[in-house]
């Protein structure tokens, strides 16, 4: 099993109309006949898409390459554009175990949050979601046999839309699907640690997850802390070092995150 996804060029949109996507969800049913390619789970947003999918070969490459060059030659087609659509390598991660798989069909069904909110998300008609929450009945093409006996439409839909600390993390190279700010950040410290909150190492604990959830951007942040954007990446840097050697540093890290839920 393989997750796969990938973005319009620039983060452009690749999606403009229901046609597009339409056209889309066609071409990803031709290519699993002729790749050999099964489609598990899916979402297609506006400048993004994600699939689950299992494959007969190893790499699914030879597959997203066909579906890919076929859609953005009818995309630019349709809106005289020219040039590449999609960023030219599209992100994979391989699934092995069934907790990984389960976190990985919420990330995609909980995508289109942004879009629709949470009391439309399972009617989300670009999803996989309202199949499996028996919204609306499957595409031909999506394969339910591996997933359908581990989603229990109810438990599924609650599991989706109920956020989680690690929502406040970005995911390869997309933002994280709980925006935070500096400020929040400031507050979830301060809610977790001593008072001694101010003392250096909780202010590069601000710092590193202030950057570890995409606070505003580097400039932002650096006014925020009150440092040059060198200093501000430096902190950041040791920050992450000592989350990966300091077990009670990262667990610190895990109860601010909590506190921002």
């Amino acid at each position: 099993m393989c997750h796969v996804s990938n973005i319009g060029i620039d983060g452009e949109d690749i999606f403009g109309t229901d046609e597009d996507r339409i056209r889309f969800e066609n071409l990803l049913g031709e290519m699993l006949e002729r790749h050999g390619v099964e489609t598990h789970a899916y979402a297609l947003m506006s400048n993004h898409f994600h699939l689950l999918l299992q494959s007969d070969a190893a790499d699914p490459s030879a597959a997203m390459k066909d579906l890919q060059s076929k859609y953005a030659k009818a995309f630019n087609w349709r809106t005289r554009r020219s040039g590449p659509l999609f960023v030219p390598r599209f992100w994979a991660k391989a699934i092995d175990e069934n907790s990984q798989l389960l976190q990985t069909v919420r990330y995609i069904h909980r995508n289109p949050l942004d879009i629709v909110g949470t009391r439309q998300l399972a009617l989300y008609r670009w999803s996989s979601l309202g199949t499996y929450t028996e919204h609306r009945p499957p595409p031909e093409w999506l394969n339910q046999c591996r997933l359908r006996p581990m989603l229990d439409p109810i438990r599924h839909l609650e599991h989706v839309i109920t956020p989680q600390p690690a929502d406040r993390l970005p995911y390869a190279f997309l933002a994280p699907q709980r925006t935070t700010s500096c400020e929040e950040v400031d507050r979830a410290v301060d809610a977790v640690t001593l008072p001694a909150a101010h003392e250096p190492r909780h202010r590069m604990l601000r710092i590193t997850v202030a950057e570890l959830c995409r606070a505003g951007d580097i400039i932002e942040r650096a006014h925020h802390f009150g440092v040059q954007p060198d200093t501000l990446r430096n902190i950041a840097r040791r920050g992450r070092n000592r989350f990966a050697t300091d077990l009670g540093y990262a667990r610190l890290r895990d109860r601010v995150l909590r506190a921002m839920t």
